[in-house]
């Protein structure tokens, strides 16, 4: 059964590699974002400094110093100037006549700040708060009277939808993902009259470039919901009955659109395709999608990679200044950390794939690009954070996955990872005994340690189970 075999190789946050369940280890991220990080950027740690508050101040001056404690991560103090930016502003609105020209330009900022209200009680781990902070920025624009840019209403309403499909889920989910796209379609169709008019009238300048620069990041946006949308079938919508039919549709969707630098699709669509072949038991299909993918980051990867000597190219001393810029640009340019680290894992699974299959030279050749290519996504992964203990056991992974193994290798970054995930182990066992964490946190991280333990005897090395596991 197609749906079933979709829930079974498209489980939210988790996935097979070399045959092995893998899962995203939100524990360690959980205390990582306490300590250093967010998670989800990949930064490095930042030293965190105390923003003074400016209760006082004006609505610009809160919001300014909430971002200033955003940036060094001190979300409490920008949790709270947000807020207290918020309600100044819903006390102007409320003190305002309708179609007062301000009306709109602070309807607006309200919307915003409560957008970041709910940033922040995400990163605080209040995902139900921040669900409702963006309910309320999607109303306060739904029944604001609106005069003015109709493109700028759009594109404001499709980000707040956006981001409540992430917090939502089922059929909560859907409905904001489908907002999300209608108003992203609506804000496409405006400005391609906009781009119609402005050819008619043969007018040149920063409007008509900006214009189409916003139009293209608009045409991606609208990419990457079809896919959100295609994701939510493969998970949480995965028992429906046309669930198959639906990813299929959106992802055939979001193909359509085109990446405006070679005209291929984007690498959003390519590999939500990659990832439905993937689960329908079609790996061999998955292998070209996910390829092509690697193929458009290539460049960006390998110039990362070698900051962190995973770099399969060698280059010399005096190597062209040009090609240096092109790497910069396109290191700049990749996908987000989850992507890639995504990409890294259907590359192996398309590894294991090609290697059931019969074994011709077309077939070698696919699964060397495949594993090499994971270890270059990789290694991009470790120049931006070298913290996240997924990374080094997929670097385990890959290099364990070449033809032949490379056994030393693999098991230099599956120690490291046993290394990091004993140190998560020992807090999140003192977060346990102080009743601050659920047990079930910590039967995960075992979980994953005698994964990592299992790999590490595969390979030969000596484990002592007692030790690593304790008096469990």
């Amino acid at each position: 059964d197609n749906k079933l075999l979709i829930a079974e190789c498209s489980v939210a946050g988790a996935t097979k590699v070399n045959g092995t369940q893998t899962s995203l280890l939100n524990s360690q991220q959980r205390i990582m974002a306490k300590k250093n990080k967010n998670p989800k950027s990949g930064k490095h740690k930042k030293k965190v400094r105390k923003c003074k508050p400016f209760n006082e101040g004006s609505v610009d001056e809160n919001i300014k110093a909430a971002d200033a404690a955003m940036e060094t991560l001190d979300v409490p103090t920008a949790l709270k100037l947000y807020q207290v930016a918020a309600s100044m502003l819903q006390g102007k609105l409320n003190l305002k006549l309708e179609g007062d020209d301000s009306q709109r330009d602070d309807t607006v900022k309200l919307s915003n700040v409560l957008a970041k209200v709910g940033e922040a009680k995400v990163s605080m781990g209040d995902q139900d708060g921040a669900r409702d902070c963006f309910l309320n920025a999607v109303s306060s624009l739904s029944s604001a009277s609106w005069i003015g840019d109709e493109i700028q209403l759009h594109e404001t309403r499709a980000s707040l939808q956006l981001y409540l499909g992430q917090l939502s889920s089922e059929q909560d989910a859907l409905t904001a993902y489908k907002n999300g796209v209608q108003e992203l379609e609506t804000c496409i169709s405006l400005r391609e009259k906009v781009a119609s008019t402005q050819g008619d009238a043969d007018m040149e300048g920063d409007n008509d470039n900006n214009n189409e620069v916003a139009l293209q990041d608009t045409r991606k946006k609208l990419c990457g919901a079809f896919c959100n949308l295609a994701e939510l079938y493969m998970t949480d919508l995965c028992f429906e009955e046309n669930a198959e039919m639906e990813c299929e549709s959106n992802i055939q969707s979001a193909l359509k659109i085109s990446d405006p630098t070679d005209g291929q699709p984007l690498v959003d669509a390519l590999q939500a395709l990659a990832s439905l072949r993937l689960s329908q038991n079609r790996g061999l299909e998955a292998v070209d999608h996910v390829l092509a993918v690697y193929d458009k980051m290539k460049v960006g990867c390998e110039a990362l990679a070698a900051l962190v000597g995973l770099s399969e190219v060698e280059k010399e001393d005096n190597s062209d200044q040009a090609v240096e810029l092109v790497e910069v640009e396109a290191a700049n340019n990749l996908p987000g950390f989850e992507f890639r680290c995504q990409t890294s894992k259907i590359l192996l699974e398309c590894v294991a794939a090609l290697k059931t299959s019969e074994e011709d030279e077309n077939s070698m050749e696919k699964q060397k690009r495949c594993a090499l290519g994971s270890i270059q996504v990789l290694g991009s992964l470790m120049a931006e954070n070298d913290e996240v203990i997924e990374t080094w056991y997929l670097l385990g992974c890959a290099f364990a996955s070449l033809n032949p193994p490379n056994t030393e290798a693999a098991g230099q970054y599956w120690e490291r990872a046993m290394e990091m995930l004993l140190k998560v182990k020992e807090s999140i066992e003192q977060e346990v005994a102080e009743g601050a964490c659920d047990p079930e946190e910590l039967e995960g991280i075992l979980g994953q340690i005698e994964e990592v333990s299992i790999k590490l005897k595969e390979i030969g090395c000596s484990v002592d189970d007692d030790e690593i596991m304790g008096e469990h």
